[in-house]
């Protein structure tokens, strides 16, 4: 099983932190890509509650976006900055475009995601019905920790500490 960011396609590889053995994604094939230049791509504005992101100096990359689309956007001058979503909605004037994103899933966009967090479990909370279909909450569990590939059959895509999420089709 992969572990380290080397162990996939680099092009796909999500780095937030410049450590190669954690806290990396790897988005699916056919995700469309694009990063912020100094002259274009760069992001005007971002209303992350309505989901309607606006790029001033389009590149072609976000030019052909089309409703549908898986999208990833990054800055690499800024890079809390960060914008994933699957396009909804394109409106164009000239060189500025703006997205719409509709809904979607972790699954549907990350082939892999490992990070490490720390917290107590009376840290998280689980709200009902916000989970991909098939995913259950089953409460505290102890267990090694471990990661999961969607790839792997039946089994969790990330478990938190203390916390395991499973797939209902799994025996627990």
């Amino acid at each position: 099983m992969a572990e380290t960011a080397q162990d996939f396609p680099a092009e796909r590889v999500v780095d937030l932190d410049g450590d190669a053995a954690n806290n990396f994604m790897v988005l699916k094939e056919g995700v469309r890509q694009a990063a912020a230049g100094p002259e274009e791509n760069r992001l005007l504005s971002a209303d992350e509650t309505a989901q309607i992101y606006t790029f001033e100096k389009a590149g072609g990359e976000i030019s052909a976006l089309q409703p549908g689309d898986l999208f990833y956007y990054s800055d690499p001058e800024n890079p809390q900055t960060m914008i994933v979503i699957k396009v909804g909605e394109i409106r164009t004037e000239g060189d500025t475009v703006t997205l719409a994103a509709q809904e979607t899933g972790v699954s549907e966009i990350f082939d892999y995601v490992k990070v490490d967090t720390s917290g107590e479990t009376q840290d998280f909370v689980m709200e009902e019905g916000t989970s991909d279909p098939g995913v259950t909450y089953l409460g505290d569990v102890d267990y090694e920790p471990e990661v999961y590939s969607e790839n792997t059959a039946r089994r969790p895509l990330v478990p938190d500490r203390g916390r395991k999420l499973h797939r209902e089709d799994q025996k627990v």
